[in-house]
């Protein structure tokens, strides 16, 4: 079982994380569920893996892939190890060169904000689309 950044919660509705360690994008995240009883099983990191559950946070999706195709014994450990270092220089590259640049343009607080604002509520409402899909497929409520 795999699950990164919003999937997590229907892993705690569901009771799953309250007996393996786990991840996802904050603990709060985790406790809005009524059902969650992990607390002590949560680990601060991007991505977790506890025998067959393999968990991330929204940053995590490289390390949590790479824990998936280890799981199922995709690739040897050289590929593997091999492809995640190629595809972290990569984002490494990303953020150097592009993130970090666009950032220095936003030298006025308000316009940060106003940014971050915005892309809070585009997660938001990609969020809700998601959980009614998984709804209406699974029938059960995330």
């Amino acid at each position: 079982v795999a699950a990164i950044c919003g999937t997590t919660l229907g892993l705690a509705k569901q009771g799953i994380l309250n007996r393996y360690q786990h991840t996802s994008n904050a603990l709060f995240y985790l406790q809005s569920i009524d059902t969650y009883k992990g607390y002590s099983y949560y680990i601060d990191k991007v991505a977790v893996q506890d025998q067959n559950l393999i968990t991330a946070s929204f940053v995590g999706s490289l390390l949590w892939t790479k824990y998936i195709m280890e799981n199922l014994k995709l690739y040897s450990e050289q590929t593997l190890d091999a492809w995640y270092r190629f595809f972290l220089l990569v984002r490494l590259n990303i953020l150097k060169n592009w993130w970090l640049p666009l950032m220095k343009k936003f030298t006025n607080v308000q316009t940060l904000n106003c940014l971050l604002k915005n892309l809070k509520q585009f997660i938001c409402r990609k969020n809700k689309i998601f959980h009614e899909k998984i709804k209406k497929v699974f029938d059960i409520e995330v």
